[in-house]
């Protein structure tokens, strides 16, 4: 006899157990009301996960360019070299505060939209019921500490090579 595999299985369905409406509006159409919320949910966590892609693209990029310049620039003084460095070092630690905070806020759209989907009576959409990475280690957040401890490690190449004068 074959198991019966439940499709749902380790799929994400959890969501936020807050309600999107306040019970008691006098509303005349909520259902139009959720669709119109979902659209900007929808639309907000597009514009987070493209924000995050043109920072995951861009950062590795600048980096490099900038450190190379700063460890090839036989003209600036070493102050200033390390003055550079310790900005890009800044921008980049920035940066990676910035995108902590994008991603609290890209879980919570995410949980939100899956309260709505829910509230709608979506069993399986975009946001509830997806699956999970494949294993544990492949995942957003290792993903951006690999990109950023890279940006990081040669900020503080250019700050030390200015700092022993290479």
């Amino acid at each position: 006899m074959r198991a019966i595999i439940n499709p749902r299985a380790g799929r994400h369905y959890r969501s936020t157990p807050l309600p999107t409406l306040q019970d008691g509006l006098p509303l005349d159409q909520p259902r139009e009301l959720l669709l119109a919320l979902y659209g900007e949910v929808c639309a907000s966590w597009r514009l987070l996960t493209d924000v995050r892609f043109k920072l995951m693209g861009f950062l590795p990029v600048l980096s490099g360019v900038g450190v190379l310049t700063l460890i090839n620039s036989d003209n600036a003084s070493p102050t200033l070299r390390a003055a550079l460095g310790l900005l890009g070092l800044a921008v980049t630690m920035g940066l990676y505060i910035y995108d902590r905070r994008n991603s609290e806020l890209y879980n919570d759209m995410i949980s939100r939209a899956r309260k709505i989907e829910e509230e709608l009576g979506v069993d399986t959409a975009l946001f509830r019921g997806r699956l999970p990475p494949k294993t544990t280690w492949i995942n957003h957040s290792n993903g951006t500490r690999l990109v950023y401890g890279a940006s990081f490690a040669s900020w503080l190449l250019a700050l030390s090579a200015a700092l022993l004068g290479l």
